[in-house]
């Protein structure tokens, strides 16, 4: 056993030295590499959250009224502890609460009427129609705007060219709050 040891520790280090030990030829295994690059579905995530960040504080910046500014939070909805990255204008935040005011006070049969839930939402989709056309109108006129308007668009594609399976993880709640 010991011959065998030393036979097997000269075999290792005899060519160190110079010495020269029997071997069979040696046969060198070549196998392809496959390197694929892409993002996790984390990084892409947080990629989109930041050009929606870049398009909408630019949109901010140059659009003719404050009250179709869009303004990003986080929110838990009921039904889940999952915090979820919502964005909306402020004219339909606005809407929301004057809508649960006007509930609220029916309930406490208040003669105040704030309009009723139909009233608010005909209101909203009126308004969401002006915030599309000032986009459009934004995006024709202004490089900055259209450059960022791109980049969320290209990100957004690579997120539904993905699997279904990597799709979720893109989709998923976000929990940081957003500006």
């Amino acid at each position: 056993m010991r011959k065998s040891s030393l036979l097997a520790v000269m075999a290792l280090v005899g060519p160190v030295f110079g010495q020269a030990t029997a071997q069979e030829p040696s046969t060198a295994i070549v196998t392809d590499e496959i390197v694929v690059r892409g993002k996790t579905g984390a990084a892409l995530r947080l990629e989109i959250e930041r050009a929606e960040n870049a398009v909408f504080e630019r949109f901010n910046e140059i659009n003719s009224r404050d009250d179709l500014d869009i303004r990003c939070k986080s929110e838990v909805r009921t039904g889940t502890r999952i915090p979820q990255r919502v964005c909306a204008p402020i004219f339909l935040r606005d809407a929301q609460a004057a809508a649960a005011q006007s509930v609220v006070a029916s309930l406490q049969g208040s003669a105040f009427d704030g309009g009723s839930e139909a009233f608010h939402a005909a209101w909203a989709s009126h308004r969401y129609l002006q915030l599309e056309d000032e986009m459009r109108r934004l995006v024709r006129e202004d490089e900055q705007l259209l450059a960022a308007m791109q980049r969320l668009l290209e990100l957004r594609q690579t997120g539904d060219q993905r699997p279904a399976r990597a799709r979720a993880d893109v989709d998923a709640p976000q929990s940081e709050d957003a500006r």
